[in-house]
């Protein structure tokens, strides 16, 4: 039978990792069965997305949760950090790495079993701590004779590493049979940061479903929504003072600004609005599913999407925005000017931009003439079918990963 054993953080539990669900949904038919092992899930928690593919299956493994198991992993580093005399954050990744890796890994080598007729791709949706897990399970099979290959997805945090410490990084790039950047950016970063790897480092978009297009606002009004977790990468502050520069100005259209998505920085979030915009009108919809974020976008007017990162791999919640024709302004990190294209889908803005730089050009979309507005629509949705269709990247996807390992070949 072929196999694909799925490692992943938290899907299909709780939130994250949304776009796992399209993936899923096309690469199922290119194998007998997929099994999901949710690394960071706990048995007790909830699964809160459906899988309808009838040869995919869920094994949570854990039966403490993982926000109890970082204090074990804090306590572990401890000792990593006074030997090493490095930060916290990286002696607590190094501690994630190697026990919960570990521990992960032997859970997994228990109650996985395959036979020498079977073939099995292990696939990491991250190149972190799944990746190590990965490989460590790649070792194991293989060396019973199972034909096994061991892939993993790179995303943004997983690949760069301006400001943290990445576990096992040269080992994994070692074992890894084939490694899969979302973004070019990413890919071009490993390749030059690693290049006796090179060889086994390619890139594949991720992809959404055609969810139908969504139309704009009236002459009166102007819709704009930003989507993303409310934490300090995401500086979904920075929206709020570009705004208030155009609540304080002479504009006059009806400017209501929706964010979509919670987190720990929401309760000062509202605060600043509340403080700052008088004019403009704002709503903070909370977190939403897949589903109805696009729901959302099919039944409400939206002019602009908004993305501001300070550090992004290639940003799906954008690539579900054009999806629906909605041009975008966003930060140039990571793969985003792969998506954002100055006059094709939107605008690009530096990484370290000026208040006054965001106000500037959310005016120019507010106050484009109407034709030249609905020609940017049209581009903007064009470019989302050409380059980030589920139906055609995940099945590109699905012929990406079964390889062949070109050092057992005959």
């Amino acid at each position: 039978m072929k196999y694909l054993v799925l490692i992943d953080r938290k899907f299909p539990y709780e939130k994250g990792e949304t776009f796992i669900e399209s993936e899923i949904n096309e690469i199922s038919k290119y194998f007998d069965k997929i099994i999901i092992y949710p690394i960071n899930a706990c048995k007790s928690e909830t699964q809160t997305r459906d899988i309808d593919s009838k040869n995919v299956v869920v094994r949570a493994l854990n039966t403490t949760k993982y926000k109890y198991k970082k204090y074990f992993y804090f306590m572990k580093s401890l000792p990593i950090m006074l030997a090493k005399k490095c930060n916290y954050k990286d002696a607590y990744a190094y501690a994630v790495g190697n026990y919960f890796s570990k521990m992960i890994y032997e859970d997994l080598e228990k109650i996985i079993s395959f036979n020498s007729n079977d073939e099995i791709i292990l696939y990491s949706y991250w190149l972190y701590t799944p990746a190590v897990i990965a490989t460590l399970l790649k070792e194991k099979f293989s060396s019973i004779k199972v034909k096994c290959y061991a892939i993993s997805r790179a995303h943004g945090f997983d690949i760069y590493e301006y400001n943290h410490y990445l576990p096992c990084r040269e080992y994994v790039l070692e074992k890894l049979d084939r490694i899969i950047c979302i973004s070019n950016d990413g890919c071009c970063y490993l390749k030059e940061k690693y290049p006796r790897y090179e060889h086994k480092i390619i890139t594949s978009y991720l992809g959404i479903y055609d969810h139908g297009c969504s139309h704009g606002s009236d002459n009166n009004s102007f819709n704009i929504v930003s989507c993303s977790r409310i934490i300090p990468l995401k500086r979904v502050e920075r929206i709020v003072e570009a705004l208030k520069i155009i609540d304080n100005s002479n504009q006059t259209r009806n400017i209501i600004w929706h964010h979509i998505g919670d987190g720990d920085g929401l309760n000062n979030l509202i605060e600043l609005a509340k403080k700052n915009l008088t004019k403009i009108k704002f709503d903070f919809v909370g977190y939403l599913k897949n589903p109805d974020v696009y729901d959302f976008y099919k039944n409400n007017a939206v002019d602009l999407f908004i993305n501001v990162s300070s550090t992004e791999g290639l940003p799906v919640s954008i690539m579900e925005a054009i999806s629906f024709g909605i041009p975008c302004i966003a930060t140039d990190v990571g793969g985003t000017s792969e998506i954002v294209v100055d006059g094709v889908t939107g605008k690009i803005i530096p990484e370290n931009f000026d208040n006054n730089l965001l106000s500037e050009e959310i005016l120019k979309f507010i106050n484009m003439k109407k034709d030249a507005y609905d020609e940017l629509r049209t581009k903007t949705r064009e470019y989302w079918e050409e380059n980030f269709k589920a139906t055609i990247n995940f099945n590109k996807f699905a012929k990406i990963i079964d390889i062949k390992d070109e050092n057992n070949e005959d």
